[in-house]
């Protein structure tokens, strides 16, 4: 083998291992962007995972009243802020429709946190919340989240066989 072709060959292997360490950092920084919180969202998660409901009731009720439910119980609950800024803001994202297709819920529970609590809900009607910011937005499950996008990008072929060969020879 010529001297032009190792060193050819070598800044190949070099360029394909640094390609890889770009899209693996890459998609590693989207993975943490899409699952990042901020501070405000961490405080409320812990909020909901300390608070603890000393029973929990609900016959045939419906989604509305269950969200103010919470929201009233929060403000009952919630001892770490002065008392106009206490409690959690819960947003129901729900169209009238969905509203209408919502079953009513039936449930008894003691001692349980209000995350429990909106986890067990929300499973119950087929519905999903999330925390952004100092807000729980609850929804139905198959409802977008407006600030998630979903993009496509076109590998060349060439590119993903190069670094499918550099997965299989670093495993070696």
């Amino acid at each position: 083998m010529s001297k032009y072709t190792e060193v050819t060959t070598d800044l190949i292997t070099e360029a394909t291992m640094t390609l890889r360490h770009v899209i693996t950092a890459t998609l590693t920084l989207l993975a943490c962007i899409a699952c990042a919180q901020t501070p405000a969202s961490n405080s409320l998660d812990a909020k909901t995972k300390s608070m603890i409901l000393p029973e929990l009731a609900f016959r045939n009720a419906g989604i509305t009243n269950i969200v103010a439910f919470f929201s009233q119980t929060s403000r009952e609950l919630d001892t770490t802020q002065p008392a106009e800024k206490r409690g959690i803001n819960f947003v129901l994202k729900a169209t009238p429709e969905d509203l209408a297709k919502t079953p009513p819920v039936t449930m008894n529970a003691r001692n349980i946190s209000m995350l429990e609590a909106l986890k067990i809900v929300t499973d119950l009607i087929g519905y999903k919340f999330r925390i952004h910011g100092n807000v729980v937005f609850i929804m139905p499950a198959g409802m977008p989240e407006s600030d998630l996008e979903s993009r496509t990008y076109t590998i060349f072929p060439t590119l993903a066989t190069q670094l499918q060969n550099a997965g299989k020879e670093e495993a070696k």
